[in-house]
C-alpha cells in the first residue's frame, strides 16, 4: 500500500467540517452584533434625549434666575454709590456676595474703577489692572452715552478662554468715571449645573464620557478641543436628534445639537457596548452547541483515526528512549515501518543519526582527558580576552590621555604575570615624564631630567636585558644615579611604546626582578602587542576627533556668518544662544556628547533663514500673515539640509523643533510637552532670552529682570516649567 503524506491524512478529515463551523459562527456573530448594537442604541437614544433636554432647560432657567437675583442686588448697591469710596465699595461687594442665595456658586465679587479713556485704574481683581475696555468696541459703545447716575447691565456671558459665566454691571459716576461690579463663578459651576446629565452618564454602562461645548466649541467640562471634522459634522446635523459615527468594534461616538437661550449647545459622547458582551457570549454558546454535539458524535471515529498516527510515533519514541538509557546500544534495525510517509522518514533519519552518535561517543571517551586540559586553558584565555574587550570599551570613557594610560598600566600586570615591576612615562615638550610606577620609587623617577634622546626609545615592542646598565651609559651621571636609586634590581625589561602617525608619545616598561628565573613568554608578548594596539587606536582616534571638531566648527561658523549677512537682526545672536545653551546644559548635568550637540544645534538654529528673502527678514514694519508663514518655515529648511549629513541627524531634529511650544501652539508640527525633544526645549529658552535682552531697530532690549519675568509668565505655556526654573537660577547666579 502506498504511504500517505501526514498533511493529506489530516486535512481530508477536517477541512470540510472546519469550513462549515467557521462560516456558520461568523454569520451568527455578525448578525448578533448588528442586533445588539441596534437595541442598545435605541434604548440609549430615548434616555439621552430626555436627560439632555431636561438638563439644558434647567441650565437656562438657573442662569436666568441667578442673573435676575444678582443684578437686583448689584443695582441696589450701585444706586447708593455716587463717587469712589474704596471702603464703601468693598462693603457693598461683600453684601452682594453674602446676600445672594447663589453664594455656593460664586467664587469672587470684584469692583473696577474705569476712567473716561476706558482704562481700569483701580480694581480688586489685580489681573485686569491697566486693561483698556475701550478696545472692546461693543461694551464701550454702551458705556460712553451713559449720564452720571445711569446704570448699564451686561447679561451673563462666558469669559473668553475659560468658558465660565461672568455677570457685569456698570454705573457712570459724577466725576467722569465708571464703576463696575463683576461676579465670577467657581470652576465647578458647570459641573453643578449639568449634574443631572453627568449623573446619568456616570450610571450608564454604555456611555464612557461626555463633553458639552458652547456655540464657539469651547468646552464646558474638561477643556478638550474638538476635532475640526466633528465641529463641521455637528453644525450640519438636525437639532434634537442623536447621530452616531462608528469608531471601532462595539464602539461609537454620539453627537447631539440643542438650541438654548444662550445659543446652540453641542454634546458629544463616547459609547462602548462592550458591557453587552455577556449577552453576546451567552447566545454564542447556545449557537455553537450544534457543532459541539457533532464533534462528540464523531469522537469515536476521530479517536480511531488518531490511533493510526499515535501508535507508530509511540513505538519510535520508546526505541529512542531505550537507545539513550542503554548507553547508546540497541538493535535499531528492528524498528517496523508505518503507513505514514513522514513518520517513516523520521525513523530513517534517527537510525542514521544514532549510528553517528555511537561512533562519536567512542571517540569522545578516548579524548576526554585532552579536552578537559584544553578547556581549562581556554577558560583562562577567554577570561583574559574578555578583560581586554572590557578595557577596550572603557577606553571610550577617558578624555584624558594620562588617566587612560594609568588605567591600562594597572590592568596589564594581570596579563603579563612574569612582570614584577614597571614604569609608565610620556613625552611632553621634548621631556620624558614618569606618571606611574609599580615597585619603583615614582617620586624620585619624576625628578630625573630625561630629555628626548637620553632614554631607551623603541618603535616596536622589544625585550632589553639589564636596562639600568644601558641607561648608565646614555644619560648624565646625576640622572643615572637617581635612576639607580629609584629602581628595583632588574633582570630584563619588556618595552611597550606608544606611537601614532609617526609620533612617539611614551612607553610602558615591564620589569622582571634580577634574581628571578622567569622569562617573558610568547603569550605575554602577544598580550603586550594587544595593549599597544589599544593605545595606538586611542591616540589616532583622539587626533582625528580633534581635527574633525575643528573642521566642523569652521564650517558651521561660515554658515552663521552667511545667516548674519542675510538677516541684519540676528547679528551675534547665534553665538550668544550657543554659549548660553552650552552653559545651561552643563548646569543640567547632561553628558558631554549631548552638551556638544546642543551647542552646535544652538549655533546654527537660524540656518534656515538663508532660504527666506531678506526683504521679509529685514522688513521694519509688521509682517503680513503670508510673510510670517514663510518665516515659520525656517526650521524645516534647516532640517531638510542637515538631516542627510552624517552625524548631523540629531542636530537637524533639535533645530526643527526649537520653535515648538509646551501647549502645542508652536510650529512646525504643533508638538507639545514631552513630545518636544529636551534639546529643543533648552534651545527655545536660550533663544527667547537672548532675543528679549538684545536691542533691535524695532524694539528696545529688555532688562535681565524683565526677560526673567516673561519666561516665568510663560511657564507651562510656551516653555518647559522645570527648565525655566533651572535657567532662572543660572541667569540670577551670573
Amino acid at each position: 500500500m502506498d504511504k500517505i503524506p501526514f498533511k493529506n491524512f489530516i486535512l481530508k478529515r477536517i477541512n470540510i467540517y472546519s469550513i462549515i463551523i467557521l462560516t456558520t459562527a461568523f454569520v451568527l456573530i455578525f448578525m448578533l452584533f448588528l442586533f445588539i448594537n441596534k437595541q442598545i442604541r435605541t434604548a440609549t437614544d430615548e434616555q439621552l434625549n430626555f436627560v439632555i433636554k431636561k438638563t439644558m432647560i434647567n441650565y437656562d432657567l438657573q442662569l436666568n434666575e441667578m442673573e435676575n437675583n444678582l443684578t437686583s442686588l448689584m443695582k441696589e448697591e450701585l444706586e447708593n454709590i455716587n463717587s469712589f469710596n474704596e471702603e464703601k465699595i468693598e462693603n457693598a461687594i461683600d453684601r452682594i456676595h453674602n446676600n445672594t442665595k447663589y453664594k455656593h456658586l460664586i467664587k469672587n465679587t470684584h469692583y473696577f474703577l474705569i476712567n473716561e479713556k476706558g482704562i481700569i485704574e483701580k480694581t480688586s481683581y489685580e489681573d485686569d489692572l491697566g486693561l483698556n475696555l475701550s478696545e472692546i468696541t461693543v461694551l464701550w459703545n454702551n458705556l460712553k452715552p451713559l449720564n452720571p447716575g445711569q446704570i448699564f447691565v451686561q447679561s451673563t456671558t462666558n469669559e473668553n478662554g475659560t468658558n465660565f459665566p461672568w455677570l457685569y454691571i456698570y454705573k457712570k459716576l459724577s466725576e467722569d468715571y465708571y464703576l463696575e461690579f463683576g461676579v465670577d463663578f467657581h470652576n465647578d459651576f458647570n459641573t453643578i449645573i449639568f449634574s443631572p446629565l453627568l449623573d446619568f452618564v456616570k450610571e450608564s454602562e454604555t456611555i464612557k464620557n461626555i463633553e458639552i461645548y458652547s456655540p464657539y466649541f469651547e468646552s464646558f467640562l474638561e477643556n478638550k478641543n474638538l476635532e475640526v471634522k466633528y465641529k463641521e459634522y455637528l453644525q450640519t446635523i438636525p437639532e434634537g436628534e442623536i447621530h452616531y459615527i462608528d469608531t471601532g468594534f462595539y464602539k461609537s461616538k454620539a453627537f447631539y445639537k440643542l438650541q438654548s437661550d444662550y445659543g446652540y449647545r453641542y454634546v458629544t459622547l463616547n459609547l462602548d457596548y462592550a458591557n453587552s458582551r455577556n449577552i453576546f457570549f451567552s447566545l454564542l454558546i447556545l449557537l455553537l452547541f450544534v457543532p459541539i454535539f457533532i464533534f462528540f458524535f464523531m469522537r469515536k471515529f476521530i479517536v480511531k483515526e488518531t490511533d493510526k498516527i499515535i501508535k507508530p510515533i509511540k513505538a519510535t519514541a520508546n526505541m529512542m528512549k531505550e537507545f539513550t538509557e542503554n548507553d547508546y546500544t540497541l538493535d535499531l534495525e528492528k524498528i517496523s515501518d508505518s503507513k505514514i510517509q513522514e513518520i517513516d522518514q523520521i525513523k530513517s533519519e534517527f537510525l542514521i543519526m544514532a549510528k553517528k552518535i555511537r561512533n562519536s561517543v567512542i571517540q569522545q571517551e578516548n579524548s576526554n582527558a585532552e579536552l578537559e586540559e584544553l578547556y581549562e586553558n581556554n577558560e583562562l584565555l577567554i577570561k583574559k580576552i574578555n578583560r581586554i574587550i572590557k578595557i577596550t570599551i572603557e577606553s571610550k570613557e577617558y578624555e584624558n590621555l594620562e588617566e587612560f594610560l594609568k588605567h591600562l598600566f594597572d590592568n596589564i600586570f594581570d596579563f603579563i604575570p612574569e612582570a614584577d615591576y614597571g614604569s609608565l612615562s610620556i613625552l611632553k615638550d621634548g621631556q620624558r615624564h614618569f606618571i606611574d610606577a609599580r615597585g619603583h620609587n615614582l617620586e624620585i623617577l619624576q625628578k630625573i631630567d630625561l630629555r628626548n634622546g637620553l632614554f631607551v626609545e623603541a618603535k616596536d615592542i622589544k625585550i632589553l636585558d639589564d636596562i639600568i646598565e644601558y641607561d648608565k651609559q646614555s644619560i648624565p651621571k646625576y640622572s643615572a644615579d637617581l635612576f639607580i636609586q629609584a629602581s628595583k634590581p632588574i633582570k630584563s625589561t619588556l618595552i611597550i611604546p606608544f606611537n601614532a602617525n609617526g609620533k612617539v608619545y611614551g612607553s610602558m616598561n615591564l620589569d622582571i626582578d634580577k634574581f628571578s628565573n622567569k622569562e617573558f613568554s610568547q603569550e605575554s608578548i602577544r598580550f603586550s602587542k594587544f595593549f599597544s594596539d589599544i593605545i595606538t587606536s586611542y591616540l589616532i582616534l583622539s587626533e582625528y576627533q580633534n581635527l574633525e571638531s575643528k573642521h566642523k566648527e569652521s564650517m558651521i561658523r561660515a554658515i552663521i556668518n552667511l545667516v548674519e549677512i542675510h538677516d541684519n537682526y540676528t547679528k551675534g545672536h547665534s553665538n550668544n544662544v550657543s554659549k548660553l545653551a552650552l552653559e545651561f546644559s552643563q548646569k543640567l548635568g547632561l553628558e558631554r556628547d549631548r552638551q556638544l550637540q546642543i551647542y552646535w544645534a544652538a549655533l546654527i538654529h537660524d540656518m534656515g533663514k538663508i532660504v527666506i528673502p531678506s526683504s521679509i527678514l529685514n522688513k521694519p514694519s509688521r509682517l503680513t500673515p503670508e510673510e510670517f508663514s514663510e518665516i515659520k518655515k525656517h526650521p524645516i529648511y534647516a532640517y531638510d539640509v542637515l538631516k542627510s549629513i552624517d552625524n548631523m541627524e540629531d542636530i537637524a531634529e533639535y533645530i526643527k523643533y526649537h520653535h515648538e511650544r509646551i501647549d502645542g501652539k508652536g510650529y512646525p508640527e504643533g508638538l507639545k510637552g514631552k513630545e518636544i525633544p529636551l534639546e529643543s526645549r533648552i534651545i527655545s529658552i536660550c533663544d527667547s532670552f537672548d532675543a528679549m535682552t538684545s536691542e533691535r531697530s524695532y524694539k528696545k532690549a529688555f532688562t535681565k529682570e524683565q526677560a526673567i519675568k516673561e519666561l516665568i509668565n510663560n511657564k507651562g505655556i510656551q516653555f518647559d516649567e522645570k527648565l525655566v526654573d533651572s535657567f532662572v537660577k543660572l541667569v540670577l547666579k551670573d
